[in-house]
Formats: structure tokens, C-alpha cells, sequence
């Protein structure tokens, strides 16, 4: 089989050209168009409010500014954590709120579509590499074979939980842990 395959590729070569243009290009298309990053933002959603005192000291704006604001939130229903922070000039209060399950939903939604890219092009990797020992003949080849295939079956077994069984699981367990504590709009 990979013989006839390799046939055909040296026999037409302006069409591997045209093919390989075309992969390139695709990809080239998709790194551009995808947003990337490193860590997925899967946590609740934060409410930021920044307030700017220019040539305050940091005493006078926590005294003035934040701490009012830290204290009106704290009695906030649905608000989880509430940081703050005062400088020289500008106060910053942060609290973590989910109002109902929606937002739970694009935060996780967010966080899934963030990890996609990265975890594919990992396994796409891993698996070329991988396939060609199953393919390799010679010496050695049917040793590396029965230590192949386990490590194929993990690596799709590991995209497979961390696409689909994570996101499912911290869904499940935020919506008990927030209907338990009250802490959305309607719950029972």
C-alpha cells in the first residue's frame, strides 16, 4: 500500500506540488485566523472596576475609594471572590460572579475553543510520528509495533477526555456547587 502510494507521488509530481502548496497554504490560513493561548480562561466571570484619584497617595484611596467599593460589593448575591488593590492614584476591585448557568456555559465554551488548537496540533504530531513505526519494516519493526499501538490508543483517549469528559465534568460540578450555594438567579 505504501508503496503504491509512493509510486504515484514520484509519477505525478506537479500534482504533490499543488498538494503540498495547497496544505501549506491551508495551514498558513488557519495558524493566522485561530486565536491561541497558552492557558485556557475557564474561570468565572470577573467584574473589574477601576477607579482612577491622580496624586493620592495609597492610603488615602484605599481609605476614600476602595474600601467602600470592596464593602457595597461583599453583600452582592452570586459574588464569589472580591479582590482589591490601591496605588498611588488609582484603586481596582475585582469580584467573580456568575448570574446563571449561561454564563457557566461560555466560560467553558471560551476555555474549550482556547485549548482546541493546541491539544489537536500536539496529537496531529505525536500521531505522524507514531504511524510511520507501524509502518516500518525490517529489523525491530514488530517489537516497536506492539508498543505503538498502546501509545496511539492513549494518545486519542487523552485528546478524547481532555475535549470532551473535562469540560463535562467541571460543567456538572460548578452547577451543583452554585445551586447548593444559592448563588444564581432562580435557583431553588
Amino acid at each position: 500500500m505504501v508503496n503504491a502510494v509512493i509510486r504515484w507521488c514520484l509519477k505525478n509530481p506537479f500534482l504533490m506540488v499543488l498538494i503540498v502548496a495547497g496544505l501549506c497554504g491551508g495551514g498558513y490560513f488557519a495558524i493566522v485566523r485561530s486565536p491561541v493561548d497558552a492557558i485556557p480562561d475557564i474561570g468565572e466571570k470577573q467584574v473589574i472596576v477601576y477607579a482612577d484619584w491622580p496624586g493620592r497617595s495609597p492610603q488615602d484611596v484605599d481609605d476614600q475609594v476602595t474600601f467602600p467599593l470592596t464593602t457595597s460589593l461583599t453583600g452582592t448575591p452570586g459574588v464569589k471572590a472580591i479582590r482589591s488593590m490601591s496605588g498611588f492614584g488609582f484603586s481596582m476591585v475585582s469580584g467573580g460572579r456568575m448570574r446563571n448557568e449561561s454564563d457557566l456555559l461560555v466560560a467553558i465554551h471560551g476555555g474549550a475553543v482556547k485549548r482546541i488548537r493546541p491539544k489537536t496540533m500536539t496529537v496531529a504530531t505525536d500521531m505522524i510520528g507514531l504511524l510511520s513505526l507501524l509502518w516500518a519494516n525490517g529489523t525491530g519493526a514488530s517489537v516497536a509495533r506492539r508498543l505503538v499501538v498502546p501509545l496511539i490508543g492513549g494518545i486519542t483517549i487523552s485528546l478524547l477526555i481532555d475535549l470532551l469528559v473535562y469540560p463535562v465534568d467541571f460543567y456538572s460540578y460548578k452547577c451543583w456547587q452554585l445551586r447548593h450555594e444559592g448563588a444564581w438567579e432562580g435557583a431553588q
